[in-house]
C-alpha cells in the first residue's frame, strides 16, 4: 500500500492504493498550500492527519504532487524541461524530512522560441496517468483555475501553454460591473451556448464590453449571464489555442462538460478522461 497526494493552491486529494493502483480510502481537505505559507510544522502537522486517516503506520511509503513542490511550498523541487516523459519525470522528487519514505516530486517547464517561459506542477502526472490509458492522445487540455494545453509526441510532453481562465473568469464574476448582472450561478446551456458564439464571431477579450451591451439590451437569456460570460471565455481560449485533432479533456466533469460543449459548438470532438484516475495512474507511473 502507498499514499498518493494531490496537493494544489486551495486543496489536498490523497489517496489510499495498492500496488494496482486500485483506491481503498480517499481523504480530502481545504489545506491547500496558499493556507501552509511555507510551514513546515504545518504540512507535517497535516500529512500526519491523512496518515491518521488511513490508519496506516507512518513508514508507508507517500508521493506528493502539486503546488507543495513550488516555492513557498514544503519543499521547493526543480523543474524538468520538455520534451519528456514519465521516465525521464520519475526521478523529480525531493525527500521530506520527519517521514520515512515521503516524497515530493518538482513540475515541469517549457521555454519558447520567443524566450517566455511555461510551467505546471501537478497537471504532467495526470498527464502521464491519462497516457499511460490513452497513449493515441496527442492534444490534452486540463481546464481549471489555470488551464493547461498540452502537446504530446511519442509519449512525451513537448509544449504545453496556460491560459488564466478559471481566474478572469472568477475576477470579472467578483469584481467588475458583470457582478450585478448575475442573478444565478446555476450551468444555463443556452447562456453558455451564447457567449460562445460570441466568441466564434471573432469577439475576442477586448471585446469583454460587448457583454454588458448584450445583457443591456435582452440579448442573453434570463438567467444566464453567469453561463454566457464562461462560455465566452472558454471560447476564446479554445479559439487562441487553435484546437485541432481530438483533444483529451482531463478536469472535474463539470468543467470537462463545459469545455467539451464549447469544442462542440465550433466542430471539434473530444474526449472525457477522469482526472482522479489519471491522478492515480501517474503516480503510479513515477514507480
Amino acid at each position: 500500500m502507498m499514499i498518493v497526494c494531490d496537493w494544489g493552491s486551495s486543496r489536498l486529494r490523497a489517496w489510499l492504493v495498492d500496488a494496482e493502483g486500485r483506491v481503498s480510502d480517499r481523504y480530502e481537505s481545504e489545506m491547500g498550500v496558499k493556507i501552509m505559507a511555507g510551514s513546515d510544522h504545518a504540512f507535517r502537522d497535516e500529512l500526519g492527519l491523512v496518515i491518521g486517516h488511513f490508519g496506516v503506520g507512518d513508514g508507508i511509503p507517500v508521493r506528493i504532487s502539486g503546488m507543495a513542490g513550488a516555492k513557498g511550498g514544503w519543499v521547493e523541487t526543480a523543474y524538468v524541461s520538455t520534451p519528456a516523459g514519465s521516465d525521464e519525470f520519475s526521478g523529480n522528487s525531493v525527500p521530506v524530512s520527519g517521514f520515512s519514505d515521503a516524497f515530493v516530486y518538482g513540475g515541469l517547464m517549457h521555454s519558447r522560441s520567443d524566450g517566455s517561459v511555461d510551467v505546471m506542477r501537478g497537471e504532467e502526472i495526470q498527464v502521464f496517468g491519462l497516457l499511460a490509458q490513452h497513449p493515441e492522445a496527442r492534444l490534452i487540455c486540463l481546464p481549471g483555475t489555470h488551464s493547461k494545453w498540452v502537446r504530446v509526441e511519442d509519449g512525451r510532453i513537448t509544449g504545453f501553454k496556460t491560459y488564466m481562465t478559471g481566474d478572469l473568469f472568477h475576477s470579472l464574476c467578483e469584481s467588475s460591473i458583470f457582478r450585478s448582472q448575475i442573478s444565478g450561478t446555476e450551468f444555463h446551456r443556452e447562456g453558455f451556448l451564447h457567449g460562445c458564439r460570441l466568441a466564434a464571431e471573432g469577439k475576442g477579450l477586448n471585446d469583454l464590453f460587448t457583454l454588458r451591451t448584450e445583457y443591456v439590451f435582452s440579448k442573453i437569456p434570463e438567467g444566464g449571464f453567469h453561463s454566457c460570460l464562461s462560455g465566452f471565455l472558454i471560447a476564446n481560449e479554445i479559439r487562441a489555442e487553435g484546437v485541432s485533432g481530438t483533444p483529451f479533456l482531463c478536469g472535474s466533469e463539470a468543467l470537462a462538460g463545459t469545455y467539451g460543449l464549447a469544442l462542440a459548438e465550433v466542430g471539434v470532438k473530444s474526449v472525457a478522461a477522469d482526472s482522479e484516475t489519471a491522478t492515480i495512474r501517474g503516480h503510479m507511473e513515477m514507480l
